[in-house]
């Protein structure tokens, strides 16, 4: 038997065994605003009840078998980051009993949702764009003109970030951060719905993660026939 799943008392302050599927629990939970712990959602009987529905065990276990293959698969990859959140991320998801998490996993699966989009989202942009190529030239003071591609959102406690991505005429990608308390959010959001090509002003960092190499833009947007508008 795998020592990992000989387990202390699940009702001590170190294990939780959830109610439904955790990952099911953390994709309503996302729904939210995010400040409804994962556990007191599991807890919640109507939460339970929603949490069986066939839409949100059919997307956990996308997930779920999602993060297993990446992370098999990367362990076989020199340039993959072997780091401890992926250790434990893996750990959790290969344990048998789905509804048995450590204290110290909870967070980790209540972010799950998030993590998910942003990763399929990367995956995306792997396809549209050239990102396996290394480059190592950091642009000051530019302007490139660049395609809108996706979009996604993360939660840093009451924080939000939305992440767009783009593509410059030479195939690289951008990313461009704007926090969610920028006065322009909501117009820039118009704008990238309406609008396919923009210019990014300001500087180009290069960036790698794992065999993922992009541009971090620091700097202006502007909207493509109106230069003289920024965000």
């Amino acid at each position: 038997m795998d020592e990992q799943l000989i387990l202390p008392e699940i009702d001590n302050c170190n294990w939780y065994k959830f109610n439904a599927d955790p990952i099911a629990v953390a994709l309503i939970r996302s729904e939210g605003d995010g400040t409804v712990t994962l556990k007191d959602m599991d807890n919640d009987r109507s939460v339970q009840h929603e949490a069986q529905q066939p839409k949100y065990l059919k997307l956990a276990e996308e997930i779920r078998q999602y993060y297993k293959h990446k992370l098999f698969i990367g362990t076989f990859y020199e340039s993959f980051q072997n780091n401890r959140f992926r250790k434990d991320l893996q750990k959790c998801l290969e344990r048998n009993d789905i509804l048995i998490v450590h204290h110290t996993e909870i967070g980790m699966i209540a972010k799950l949702p998030e993590f998910y989009i942003q990763d399929i989202v990367r995956d995306e942009i792997k396809e549209l764009c050239n990102t396996d190529t290394p480059f190592n030239m950091t642009k000051y003071n530019t302007t490139k003109k660049v395609e809108y591609l996706r979009s996604t959102m993360a939660r840093y406690g009451h924080s939000i970030q939305y992440s767009h991505w783009f593509r410059t005429e030479d195939k690289k990608a951008v990313s461009f951060v704007i926090d969610h308390n920028n006065p322009l959010v909501d117009m820039f959001e118009h704008y990238i719905k309406n609008n396919k090509w923009f210019y990014l002003v300001g500087d180009f960092y290069c960036c790698a993660n794992d065999n993922f190499y992009y541009y971090q833009h620091n700097g202006k947007i502007g909207i493509k026939g109106m230069m003289d508008k920024y965000y």
